[in-house]
């Protein structure tokens, strides 16, 4: 990855340090998770409409621009959709560029990266027209790199939440440090609260683990998205939960019609 401080064209200091180790020219995906569900694209840019900075990279260019979405995704009459970005503050002039032209841009979710690969559709002034994204990617810091589990594949993760009791939470992503899951409707809760949990894996074992919450939202249906930091305790174990996950070889798939419902 990148390990230096990057210099990012129209960002301040602080917000370019985010940066720091991660590849807003997508050359390394390796380590990334393939993101092509369609209700979790459209989940992922409200986030990015409501962070608002972004980071765009061209193939032919080696700088990293920072740019601000305007407008959350929306759908259009025809067509795919788009997200609008005001490129001011780097001071480039798309006026007259050519459509089709490869963009990479990416947004921050917590303390990952989103990344995607896209092309310029056109702009108006300092606004910048991307075709909106198909397939994400996501990128953990080193050592908390998730995997996804199989949708034919039950690992599930028990705990106690204050003022609620236990919970049950379907695991969708699993790593050797890292967690993601669903559980039902109901408060969030502040980052860092630690979490005891038991975690079953598919072939009944049952393994313990002392956790940390890192993230916990909202998602479109109710149900609350958390992810969790965990130490499970012997390395072989810590394997052992990272094996529920399947690789996934990055790939863009066939081009299908998405729309993003209306904010």
């Amino acid at each position: 990855m990148y390990p230096t401080f990057p210099q990012v064209t129209g960002g301040d200091a602080q917000w370019a340090a985010r940066l720091r180790g991660f590849d807003p020219f997508l050359d390394e995906l390796d380590h990334a998770q393939t993101i092509d569900d369609a209700q979790d694209i459209r989940e992922l840019m409200k986030i990015a409409a409501v962070e608002r900075s972004v980071a765009f990279t061209f193939p032919s260019m080696p700088e990293i621009f920072h740019g601000t979405i305007m407008t959350r995704p929306g759908a259009r009459n025809s067509g795919p959709p788009l997200v609008l970005v005001d490129v001011s503050a780097a001071g480039l002039d798309t006026t007259h560029w050519t459509k089709g032209i490869p963009v990479n841009f990416g947004f921050f979710d917590g303390h990952e990266y989103i990344g995607c690969r896209t092309s310029f559709a056109g702009s108006v002034g300092q606004i910048m027209a991307l075709i909106g994204p198909r397939v994400l990617y996501r990128v953990a810091p080193v050592g908390r790199e998730r995997r996804a589990v199989p949708r034919d594949t039950a690992v599930i993760a028990r705990f106690v939440l204050p003022g609620e009791g236990q919970r049950v939470c379907w695991l969708r992503e699993v790593g050797r440090a890292s967690i993601r899951g669903s559980i039902e409707a109901g408060p969030l809760h502040r980052p860092g609260l630690p979490l005891p949990l038991s975690i079953t894996l598919p072939d009944g074992a049952v393994l313990h683990a002392n956790a940390a919450l890192t993230q916990m939202r909202l998602r479109e249906d109710q149900t609350r998205d958390l992810v969790l930091d965990v130490e499970v305790g012997a390395p072989e174990f810590a394997e052992r939960l990272a094996a529920c996950g399947q690789g996934r070889t990055p790939r863009e798939p066939t081009p299908t019609p998405q729309t993003w419902s209306a904010p």
